[in-house]
């Protein structure tokens, strides 16, 4: 059995591996005043097996608080929760390191599938630091919320 689940890790790490250098684009979006545009972001990825999907994004970002839960040296203080029925939080880490205290941010966030077999997600680029690199884990869960495959930590840069 952990023979099978490390092939299926390696296998969505390396499925995700080639979208590292096209992972994101910005692209202004209108606000809701004309004059104005707000910076908009986006990940985009192949679809995973699970039925949620979680995207820890780790901002690199000292004082801030982060979550410490995943890997070592792998900080994240923002997650994308596609939480399979089709809803998607931008959610922001306010808690200790160790519980899970995760709060919504209010981030205009939108999934779409630009096509079959494909996922993204655009959202408000306020909460990242503007041109900066970040670093990013994808991870694939089940109905009950326990994680079936993860990906390696991939670089992000959303600029």
């Amino acid at each position: 059995m952990k023979c099978f689940v490390r092939n299926s890790v390696l296998a969505l790490a390396f499925s995700l591996l080639p979208l590292t250098t096209s992972l994101s684009a910005q692209t202004p979006v209108p606000a809701s005043e004309p004059t104005a545009t707000v910076p908009r972001t986006s990940l985009q990825w192949t679809e995973m097996k699970g039925s949620k999907t979680q995207i820890f994004i780790d901002l690199h970002a000292k004082g801030q608080s982060t979550y410490r839960g995943i890997t070592d040296g792998f900080a994240p203080s923002l997650m994308v929760q596609l939480a399979g029925s089709g809803s998607v939080d931008l959610l922001e880490y306010q808690g200790s390191g160790e519980d899970w205290k995760w709060v919504p941010l209010p981030a205009h966030i939108t999934l779409t599938h630009p096509q079959p077999g494909t996922d993204r997600v655009e959202f408000d680029a306020k909460a990242l630091a503007p041109g900066k690199k970040f670093s990013v884990i994808f991870r694939s869960l089940n109905d009950e919320w326990t994680a079936i495959a993860s990906s390696k930590v991939l670089p992000w840069n959303p600029n």
